[in-house]
């Protein structure tokens, strides 16, 4: 799986001379990660975007937990409590093992809104030094247009434009859900959505002068905006649906986001406004189906659930990911130098990460994804997703010789499986109970062994028992299991687990009742913004 890429200017790579025990670092010190800035672009623009999503998987920080949103998805998966820090020795990791959201919080700042600087540049570069926009507000998108006909640079110039809309409101949609209280704090606090203060909101008119803070309602609206703006943008100017990169975010990606999006707002609006989170939910619905009724991604099927390994940018139910080469590469900082046994790696050498003993118990034997992680009763890396992330290079042995080290294993973004769940939570919520089951099916059918009659006999005996009152247990159970390690743990444990029971795996607070309403799920302002922005008082 050794793949190189020749672009000299997105080099970030991660070499180490040797892979002695040195190297996995206790304390955080290591090499530095530097981005470039692009200069030697011709396209001075096209660099810039470039130079954006190269942010989505490196870190200016020297730290080995700190890797882009991969990082990101391993921390709040284990702050839900789905990821148990089983052992650890290095250390990294260990504070969200610990629920310490304050050692997160700049982390997340830094990472999102060091994007929102450069997307907004960007923004302000499209619309000052190009005409594209002026031109649509005069003769309409091209559906429309009776008097103009776009030129190829106009055209190339809006799918750009879509791109960075979305992730823009990518990032807005991420900074409302990991700083806005959930609706349960909010109620008990005097507030609502329109009246809690989260975070500040820049776009290009306004990105050189500090903001203050938004209300939680402000900031979801902003992405909404920005997402609706980019799917026209997509509709209209077409979405490189055959992307070459699936880094690049399309129609499909954006739609799915916002989808998304709109599943993690509507609740704040169930008790407020019954009439608003309808629309929200409906939205989210219609915008989930779109993109399963375009059929451009299929779900992992069974004969591949053991032995794709969620490590191929490739594979045909991966719609937004990371092609890692040897250029993009961040080694021992990266999801697979901390997750994987058989790569050389954090988990390899002692930071054992593990699915939650409950949640392994609450799999089903008729479910196979149980044999995504080591047996329990194993004694070596017991309850290691041993056959989810794995090496492409070495998929089966943890035997030292053997070991990966060459760190080339893709990034998962968004699976078309989190759109199969989004529909059917949607769906379940409206109220469609049989759309809902549809959906979840979809998936489930892909988890059994058609082959083996007892599992079968099991699983006819689970769709038969499927009906209105489990069905949103279920699809929350399939969050967790299905998509366990890709960074959806924490928003489901907000939205709809509620509390639970830390397992006894667990090296810290194993056998506590967590609660959403609990302050280490909250996550607040650093402290460096409250300092030196002049504009935040409250």
């Amino acid at each position: 799986m050794k793949k190189y890429s020749f672009i000299a200017i997105l080099t970030v790579a991660l070499f180490f001379g040797s892979c002695s025990s040195e190297f996995l670092h206790r304390d955080p010190k290591g090499s530095s990660v530097m981005q470039s800035q692009y200069e030697k672009f011709p396209d001075a623009l096209e660099g810039s975007i470039k130079g954006i999503y190269t942010q989505l998987y490196i870190d200016n920080s020297d730290d080995h937990d700190d890797f882009g949103l991969r990082s990101l998805d391993l921390q709040t998966d284990m702050l839900s409590g789905d990821i148990a820090l089983t052992a650890y020795t290095y250390g990294w990791f260990q504070t969200d093992e610990w629920r310490m959201t304050y050692s997160r919080t700049g982390t997340y700042w830094m990472l999102f809104y060091g994007m929102l600087h450069n997307i907004n540049n960007a923004i302000y570069t499209i619309k000052n030094a190009h005409e594209l926009v002026q031109h649509v507000a005069e003769y309409g998108f091209p559906s429309e247009s009776k008097d103009y006909t776009f030129t190829d640079t106009e055209i190339a110039l809006a799918q750009q434009y879509a791109q960075i809309l979305a992730l823009r409101a990518f990032s807005y949609s991420k900074l409302a859900m990991l700083y806005g209280p959930v609706p349960d704090d909010l109620k008990e606090g005097g507030y609502t959505i329109s009246t809690y203060k989260t975070v500040p909101v820049y776009t290009e008119d306004n990105k050189d002068t500090p903001q203050g803070l938004s209300t939680l309602e402000e900031v979801f609206n902003r992405a909404n905006l920005d997402f609706e703006e980019a799917i026209r943008y997509f509709e209209e100017f077409g979405d490189g649906v055959s992307r070459e990169n699936k880094i690049i975010i399309n129609l499909d990606v954006a739609r799915a986001l916002y989808a998304y999006t709109l599943l993690n707002e509507a609740p704040y609006w169930e008790v407020l406004n019954n009439s608003k989170y309808l629309e929200k939910m409906n939205l989210c619905l219609k915008n989930a189906e779109e993109v399963i009724n375009a059929s451009h991604f299929s779900i992992l099927p069974f004969d591949k659930l053991l032995t794709d390994g969620f490590n191929n940018v490739s594979t045909d139910s991966w719609m937004w990911g990371q092609d890692v080469t040897v250029e993009t590469s961040g080694g021992l900082k990266s999801f697979f130098g901390q997750v994987d046994i058989h790569s050389y790696s954090y988990a390899w050498a002692g930071d054992t990460k593990a699915i939650d003993v409950d949640l392994w118990n609450a799999i089903p034997d008729w479910d196979s994804r149980k044999k995504w992680f080591v047996d329990k009763s194993e004694k070596k890396f017991p309850l290691c997703p041993s056959k989810k992330f794995f090496s492409a290079s070495n998929p089966n042995s943890t035997d030292d010789d053997k070991l990966d080290r060459e760190w080339l294993s893709d990034n998962v973004f968004m699976r078309i499986e989190s759109v199969y769940l989004t529909a059917a939570e949607a769906a379940r919520k409206l109220g469609q109970i049989d759309v809902a089951k549809n959906y979840l099916l979809a998936i489930v059918d892909n988890r059994v062994d058609a082959n083996d009659e007892t599992a079968m006999a099991s699983y006819s005996d689970y769709k038969n028992n499927l009906n209105s009152s489990n069905l949103l247990k279920e699809i929350e159970y399939n969050w967790r299991v299905e998509l366990w390690g890709e960074g959806y743990g924490l928003q489901t444990f907000l939205r709809l687990t509620k509390s639970k029971k830390r397992g006894a795996n667990h090296s810290n607070e194993s056998g506590t009742e967590v609660h959403d309403i609990d302050p280490q799920f909250l996550f607040s302002l650093p402290s460096s913004e409250i300092t030196y922005n002049p504009n935040i008082t409250d």
